[in-house]
């Protein structure tokens, strides 16, 4: 196998893997990660004495509901926050040219394919609840 061959499956077999990703902005000072669960709700009213932590955000192509949310109860933690509220949830779909390689006689070849990315993304907020005495 040649070293162009060996870094063009490298490249498309990384961009196969899909998994989530997020961000999050800190909008009330530094807070401690929290060691235990995340509750998620969506469109849901803060408990009064909840402090917002951060604006969060998480995003990942071809993939479910579950492994976004997931991701984005996981930033909230990272900010302090233990109730994570999705505010809005996005699908965005697209078309994009996949490239691939292939056997052909005794070379490897080189195709490429239009193919769908569906795009979810979550936004929303983290808070912190305090624990009850």
């Amino acid at each position: 196998m040649s070293l162009k061959t060996l870094v063009m499956t490298a490249v498309l077999t990384s961009g196969c893997v899909n998994h989530a990703k997020s961000s999050g902005f800190a909008t009330s000072g530094v807070h401690a990660v929290v060691t235990g669960p995340v509750r998620l709700c969506h469109l849901c009213q803060a408990p009064p004495g909840t402090e917002d932590v951060g604006v969060i955000e998480a995003h990942g192509n071809n993939l479910g509901l579950e492994q976004v949310s997931t991701e984005f109860a996981e930033r909230a933690r990272l900010l302090g926050g233990n109730v994570a509220r999705i505010d809005r949830m996005k699908a965005k779909y697209e078309w994009v040219t996949q490239t691939y390689t292939y056997k052909c006689g005794s070379s490897t070849c080189v195709g490429s394919r239009q193919v769908e990315v569906e795009t979810f993304s979550v936004q929303g907020h983290a808070f912190h609840v305090p624990e009850s005495r």
